[in-house]
């Protein structure tokens, strides 16, 4: 461990003699106080020249960030857009396709009652009817075309 704290211990000097209050103060104790106000003007003019050029690539880094996240975002977007709309149509078609079913279900089953309805028809038709009888007696209370009616036997009596 002693090797590893050495070097630590000689890092940090270093560190030490390079920060602007370790350089002021040896340039106070070489050079006196006037020249250690002009080193000191000198450093804050360098310092905020440092700081604005940060500052400046800073903002570039961030502009650059923020315009890649918001591509990353509007791919995102499309790719959901586009995802969503696949679903609808895949909704719409399958809903189509329903309706469709439907109709020519309903078309069929009008064709058969058609058909059955025909059928019926063409039954009564030639099966079912009655020929009407010429020469048969009418139906009480009913008269033959041009006949007379005549009352009954068992009417007259009642009046």
């Amino acid at each position: 461990m002693g090797f590893f704290r050495s070097i630590k211990d000689k890092l940090a000097g270093a560190a030490r003699k390079l920060s602007p209050e370790h350089i002021i103060s040896s340039m106070i104790t070489t050079h006196g106080p006037k020249v250690a106000d002009g080193a000191m003007k000198a450093l804050k003019e360098e310092a905020d020249h440092l700081i604005s050029k940060k500052i400046s690539e800073a903002k570039n880094i961030a502009d650059e960030f923020v315009v890649q996240k918001l591509e990353e975002i509007k791919l995102e977007i499309k790719m959901m857009v586009t995802e969503i709309e696949i679903k609808l149509d895949e909704r719409i078609e399958k809903e189509i396709t329903a309706k469709v079913r439907g109709l020519i279900i309903t078309l069929v089953f009008v064709l058969v009652m058609t058909l059955i309805s025909l059928g019926y028809l063409y039954a009564k038709k030639n099966y079912f009817d009655e020929p009407e009888l010429q020469d048969s007696e009418p139906a009480f209370g009913s008269a033959a075309p041009g006949s007379e009616s005549k009352p009954s036997e068992g009417a007259a009596g009642q009046d």
